[in-house]
């Protein structure tokens, strides 16, 4: 049904290129100069890539801001946590509704905006199979005063003649990462409405009549379970083998906490359409949870967009 999302390019000289759609997509195999002085983004220390976070401000990239977006979003999301869960645990804290409506509808509403650019993202991205891979070499041949390879450009104009021809509609209806983009904004849009009825003026109107509350209000955030399929695709895409985890990859953390923080959401209105105490603590505990796990989320996506991947055989 799906395209693959993982492929081994072999060069005529024995080497082996590495392709995957998600690290296609995010962009992360971008050519670097190589100076004395400073070392290829790819060959830096963990800690050399985890400061990048704060360093690299790349406007350009569009999975950078699709990053930045969602952390945002989660950060208010985590704020509307503690207004709605700290009140039952902490005696001190007074319930504030008003600062819960605010931030639940700041919240969906970034996040709407960031679940319409990474479905931008997936919708624009190229495929093209000789990568940042073939750049790195290509540009070390021309610094050591090698001639290209014609047979690595003949190789080139044949990939590309191939992807001109392949039907364009037909390729990214079958990409699994545009199908997760797609079930998140989906997702989002149906959150952002129950954003729009947490409003103050709105809530206010409809929190004493039931059957309007929970129709209006509790169950677009059942939406959160979009979130979870989405997540899901995620970690699938990034996966060689579906049954096995890919630890080390951020990518794959960015799905998995993304499912954590729609099964909060979601139980955060599976809990919400009940009156009593108890359900009403483990409703504003999930929001809590739920959001921190996709703080995470984005967090490891906004470490994956400003770090390249390493070169396989460089």
């Amino acid at each position: 049904m799906f395209r693959q999302t993982h492929a081994v390019v072999r060069h005529p000289d024995g080497q082996e290129y590495h392709w995957s759609a998600r690290v296609n997509r995010k962009g992360r195999h971008r050519l670097e100069h190589k100076h004395d002085s400073q070392k290829p983004r790819y060959q830096r220390t963990f800690l050399h890539r985890v400061s990048r976070i704060f360093t690299a401000i790349e406007y350009w990239n569009i999975s950078w801001w699709v990053a930045i977006i969602f952390t945002i979003g989660s950060i208010v999301w985590c704020i509307n946590g503690v207004y709605a869960f700290v009140p039952f645990v902490n005696s001190g804290m007074a319930e504030n509704q008003d600062a819960v409506s605010w931030t639940s509808w700041l919240g969906a509403t970034i996040f709407e905006i960031g679940g319409i650019l990474a479905f931008v993202e997936a919708w624009t991205v190229d495929d093209d199979a000789y990568f940042g891979w073939h750049l790195f070499h290509h540009k070390q041949d021309e610094e050591e005063g090698s001639p290209p390879a014609d047979d690595l450009n003949r190789s080139d104009s044949s990939q590309q003649e191939k992807a001109k021809k392949s039907p364009e509609k037909r390729r990214k209806s079958r990409d699994l990462g545009l199908w997760a983009a797609a079930v998140q904004m989906v997702a989002a849009t149906i959150f952002w409405m129950a954003g729009w009825t947490s409003l103050p003026v709105i809530f206010n109107s409809i929190k004493e009549k039931s059957g309007l509350l929970a129709g209006v209000y509790w169950t677009p955030q059942i939406a959160g379970i979009g979130f979870m399929i989405s997540g899901l695709l995620f970690m699938l895409e990034v996966q060689k083998k579906w049954y096995k985890p890919e630890l080390a990859n951020p990518g794959w953390h960015v799905g998995f906490w993304n499912v954590i923080g729609g099964l909060g959401f979601f139980l955060c209105a599976a809990f919400g359409y009940s009156e009593r105490s108890w359900r009403k603590y483990q409703s504003s505990l999930s929001t809590f949870w739920g959001s921190w796990a996709f703080l995470i989320s984005s967090i490891a996506q906004w470490y994956e967009a400003v770090n390249p991947v390493q070169p396989k055989g460089v």
